[in-house]
């Protein structure tokens, strides 16, 4: 058993401690693919075509509420700073645009934000112009502008490791909070 910081990219499968490493199911085809295995022994498997916003949320921020529904997942609450029932305002998505070195407010929602390097939540009152660019020597980072104005932005960096994908930086820290990690 390793570390999920020593894993590269690859096909994943999570297990309670207790679980028989032989009862893991193989992965079929060529696409990426996580398992989670409860601790009743049965089994979710899942493809991972590719990350999008809402992936790598779940994988920066440690405390949020962000529902499904019938449009995808959609913003309610960061870190305990929720947004109003009377939609006074609300948290939108932003995206760091690497041509034009600037944040741009995303069009879609967060199921639909793909291969974005670095995104970040704001006020929708929030003029994207004022948001502090992303800093460079930050590897991975997800922005939160809170809608008092203070802002935080949330990181991971690497070492020892080359160049790691955001995307690889959210499926380590989303798989990494809860289970047991194996290399399949």
């Amino acid at each position: 058993m390793v570390g999920i910081d020593s894993i590269e990219a690859g096909n994943l499968a999570f297990a309670p401690n207790s679980t028989d490493d032989t009862t893991i199911p193989a992965p079929q085809g060529e696409d990426v693919t996580f398992t989670i295995v409860q601790s009743n022994g049965s089994n979710d498997t899942s493809v991972m075509g590719e990350l999008n916003a809402w992936h790598m949320s779940m994988g920066a921020l440690d405390s949020f509420v962000a529902p499904d529904s019938d449009w995808g997942h959609y913003m309610t609450t960061i870190d305990g700073n929720e947004a109003p029932a009377d939609y006074s305002w609300w948290w939108k998505l932003h995206y760091w645009e690497e041509t034009n070195k600037s944040w741009v407010e995303s069009a879609v929602g967060m199921d639909s934000l793909v291969n974005k390097q670095h995104i970040l939540w704001a006020p929708n009152s929030t003029e994207a112009s004022t948001i502090p660019a992303p800093d460079e020597y930050m590897v991975h980072k997800l922005g939160v502008v809170y809608a008092d104005g203070s802002t935080e932005l949330l990181d991971a960096r690497y070492y020892n490791m080359g160049n790691v994908s955001a995307i690889e930086h959210s499926k380590r820290r989303i798989l990494s909070k809860r289970y047991r990690l194996f290399w399949i």
